[in-house]
């Protein structure tokens, strides 16, 4: 077989990304893998849920542990990953772009999450999306910054009626629905490309804002490990007073209105737009914040937040959390679970462990 330079650089990317995931394995996971038990009592009285959870770890860390409502019926089963050398990229690092799922693949490992991984390139990613029955429980992520012509174009949308039947999709990189990339060509406002009201079609959002960052954290980003993220795109923000009137939920920072991620409702699935690029060095960041979505349910418009709170944890040592959360109103279901959540935002932050007590009226 003749190796073309293409080619020869393709490989050159993976080996390079393969090797710097082996690595970081070796470094973090030896640590974390037996070093850390998590302990967490549920006392139900009226009108509350007292929570109680301790923490031992064998070295020291920061810790950090949110408390939430899950819709008892919210559950990520496969989680598809969008890739294909062929398709161009949109404030998305090519290496970057390739190298999320392997981080992803890790979490799952290290935190044993019964999920399975599956990289797509844009033929099976059609499939996936005109088969209505991969939406419910599944997780579609999509960190190019363009979806490819195969799926969505001007005249082509298999992407929204796939999200209305209970899909989930991540979005990272440029506006969502912005750009259809052509397979081995470079992104362009061709006819293809539904622009703008592509944009609003998707978000159903139709106000957006372009401030340089966004510095101030939300509780929600906070708990997934997403309160680093002041990046924006220079255009695209996204407007808090519509993801609210949308019943969606703020999971960014926040700057004068706006927010640079937000999960947004779209038939019975959701949307959760990241509006800010994906550059060289962030995809474990990245990475992490999905999963720790995931095992909070924040990929669910359906969800309760509570509280979240970080601790520093000295070697040998534990620490305890407490919170309290409050059921609903009885007699509208008992179909919720409350949550509570922890994590370790160093370290590779590797280590991520949900206890959950079902049983409860909507919050």
């Amino acid at each position: 077989m003749k190796l073309t330079f293409t080619r020869v650089l393709q490989w050159t990317v993976v080996v390079f990304i393969v090797v710097l995931v082996v690595a970081e394995a070796l470094v973090y996971v030896p640590p974390l893998k037996e070093s850390q038990t998590v302990s967490v009592t549920f006392q139900s009285s009226p009108g509350k849920v007292s929570i109680q959870s301790t923490l031992w770890s064998s070295f020291t860390g920061t810790y950090r542990q949110a408390v939430d409502w899950i819709n008892g019926t919210s559950s990520v089963r496969t989680l598809y990953y969008f890739y294909d050398s062929h398709y161009g990229v949109s404030y998305s690092n090519i290496v970057s772009w390739y190298g999320v799922p392997l981080y992803l693949s890790l979490l799952m490992s290290s935190r044993d999450l019964p999920i399975s991984v599956v990289v797509v390139n844009a033929t099976e990613l059609a499939t996936v999306l005109t088969n209505s029955s991969t939406a419910v429980g599944s997780l579609l992520v999509v960190a190019s910054g363009a979806f490819p012509s195969t799926v969505y174009t001007s005249t082509t949308d298999f992407v929204k009626p796939w999200l209305e039947e209970g899909g989930r999709l991540v979005w990272i990189g440029d506006a969502i629905g912005y750009y259809s990339a052509l397979p081995g060509q470079a992104l362009s406002d061709t006819n293809v490309n539904p622009g703008i009201p592509g944009v609003v079609s998707l978000l159903g959002l139709r106000n957006f804002s372009s401030p340089p960052a966004y510095p101030n954290p939300t509780p929600v980003s906070s708990a997934i490990n997403l309160d680093w993220l002041t990046d924006a795109l220079p255009r695209y923000g996204l407007n808090v007073s519509e993801v609210v009137a949308n019943h969606g939920v703020v999971e960014g920072n926040l700057l004068d209105g706006s927010t640079n991620a937000a999960l947004v409702r779209v038939g019975s699935g959701a949307i959760l737009d990241i509006a800010s690029p994906l550059t060289y060095g962030i995809e474990q960041r990245f990475a992490v914040a999905i999963v720790n979505m995931i095992q909070l349910g924040l990929l669910f418009p359906s969800t309760g937040f509570v509280s979240v709170a970080s601790q520093v944890v000295s070697g040998g040592s534990s620490v305890t959390w407490s919170a309290t959360a409050t059921p609903g109103v009885p007699g509208t279901g008992n179909s919720w679970s409350v949550c509570a959540f922890t994590q370790q935002v160093d370290l590779g932050a590797l280590f991520g462990s949900s206890s959950c007590q079902s049983g409860y009226p909507a919050p």
